[in-house]
């Protein structure tokens, strides 16, 4: 079956706002950080895109960028807005444009959550209006805008929450079922085996490309919501993963039944220390109602993997995502260690 990628343009877990109580072995009680789904970001390892960055100022404005998206507030003075500003002088951060604009492609692939409040990755002018350069002052970028969902503050927040909210019921299902004492590449294992169980392939229903319809009520994704959610759900585990775009080549997929080339989406992820290759869309048995789950693609190293995918370029040669990715481990994963009760 051919998987058509449209491209949007656009630890554990780091300190959360809430806390969790639980018993500790003298009777009291200590105090466990939970995980805000809402705004929380991740801790700085689990972003892959921030490693690329080169310099401090750099990773001080992806972290600014990062913050300012997921702990934005609505008031009665931006309500009406239809961007959410992040100002650079003020932080006393001087990034160029070119720059702004590299970083925030990266933070757009970093985090998956953002993929249903912001729909843009092109820095704005101002608040509300035409779209339109930002402000400079001696070469540095002043203040940024980026057009939000709905091209309403209000309305954004709105969305952001209520789909935050469904989307944790499905995560938070799958999560639960990690168990204390498994290592990474059970985790892993189960993250993936569980998250295939519970969806098909399809694109008939909001959120397909991202992570609502991965986690949605319909549980229906495209190459890249397959790709996007098990991102997500490798993060929200503690394990650096990578979202990737760029090609495939199936037997089959062309007309003539030969493996022709097409858009496609997939992910890296590090266990026990070393990189692999994991293309969950392959791996599903797609059949509506399905839980069937294949490893045709599970774990490999490039040599495996790259015969019949090519990272970081569409069929057109357009440049996605990340400018470098990270290198595999020499063999494919054994995948008898990911076993699990």
């Amino acid at each position: 079956m051919k998987h058509i990628l449209f491209i949007i343009p656009f630890v554990l877990l780091l300190v959360a706002c809430g806390e969790l109580q639980t018993e500790s072995g003298d009777g009291g009680t200590t105090t466990e950080p939970t995980f805000d789904y809402t705004k929380d970001s991740f801790n700085a390892n689990l972003y892959y895109g921030r490693s690329l960055l080169t310099t401090g100022e750099e990773r001080n404005a992806y972290d600014l960028i990062m913050k300012t998206l997921l702990e934005f507030e609505v008031n009665e003075s931006n309500k009406s807005n239809a961007r959410i500003g992040v100002n650079f002088i003020e932080n006393n951060i001087n990034i160029t444009y070119n720059q702004l604009v590299n970083i925030m492609k990266y933070v757009l692939y970093d985090e998956q959550r953002l993929t249903y409040l912001i729909t843009s990755s092109v820095p704005r002018g101002m608040p509300t209006g035409s779209p339109s350069r930002p402000a400079e002052s001696n070469g540095f970028v002043v203040e940024a805008y980026f057009d939000v969902m709905g091209n309403l503050m209000s309305t954004a927040q709105a969305i952001y929450k209520n789909q935050s909210n469904i989307i944790e019921t499905g995560v938070k299902a799958i999560l639960d079922k990690l168990q204390p004492d498994m290592n990474e590449g059970q985790k892993f294992r189960l993250l993936h085996d569980e998250f295939i169980k519970s969806v098909s392939y399809g694109q008939l229903t909001q959120g397909v490309r991202d992570i609502r319809g991965g986690f949605g009520p319909d549980k229906k994704v495209l190459c890249e919501g397959y790709a996007r959610s098990l991102a997500y759900l490798c993060q929200r585990a503690g394990l650096e993963v990578v979202y990737i775009v760029g090609t495939a080549s199936y037997s089959g997929t062309g007309d003539d039944g030969s493996g022709a080339a097409f858009d496609h989406a997939w992910i890296k992820v590090k266990i026990d220390g070393q990189w692999y290759n994991v293309d969950p869309t392959n791996n599903d048995g797609m059949s509506p109602g399905s839980d069937a789950v294949f490893y045709n693609n599970f774990l490999q190293s490039d040599t495996e993997f790259m015969k019949d995918h090519k990272e970081g370029y569409t069929t057109q040669n357009t440049k996605t995502s990340y400018d470098t990715f990270p290198k595999s481990a020499a063999s494919s994963y054994d995948k008898a260690l990911t076993d699990y009760p």
